[in-house]
């Protein structure tokens, strides 16, 4: 094994930015995955007994076991308020934003807005997609109500921060 070199510091005065941990990639541009595969296939998981759709639990294990391409807006947005890992699920929720707002589909709508910003920060071409729907459905809601809806508020803010 060799011995890593020490790092040079530059300039007295210069702020240096922390280096990347080795878990940190930032995502520029889209990424492909298998939406003929499960969320379990894809993370690797151990294969359990699917669920019977029955409960919390059973909803949970029939969704990581369907795949991903195949997931409803009730199936992410169950996924996504367990704290499931949005790497696969966001994209796919954010198709499934694009077509007619239902009461499912709000409700994910709500879950991707809830999304940490550290998480739209290591994707900044899903962010862009993000605010490019938040703007379309912003102008879709209409703005003839007198007092704006907590999801139009919710589109507004994610619009304005920089």
């Amino acid at each position: 094994m060799g011995r890593r070199s020490k790092e040079r510091s530059g300039g007295k005065g210069k702020k240096e930015r922390e280096p990347a941990s080795p878990r940190e990639v930032i995502h520029r541009r889209a990424y492909w995955f298998d939406r003929a595969r499960s969320l379990s296939e894809l993370h690797g998981w151990a294969p359990t007994e699917a669920g019977d759709g029955q409960g919390l639990v059973g909803r949970y294990r029939a969704a990581i076991h369907r795949p991903i391409g195949e997931l409803s807006s009730a199936e992410l947005h169950t996924l996504l308020t367990q704290g499931t890992d949005p790497h696969f699920l966001a994209p796919v929720a954010l198709e499934r934003l694009r077509g007619p707002l239902g009461l499912d589909e709000r409700a994910l709508l709500g879950d991707v807005l809830r999304l940490p910003r550290e998480f739209w920060r290591l994707r900044p071409f899903l962010e862009a997609e993000l605010r490019e729907l938040a703007a379309a459905i912003l102008a879709t809601l209409g703005e003839d109500a007198d007092e704006p809806s907590a999801l139009a508020r919710e589109l507004t803010r994610l619009l304005e921060r920089a």
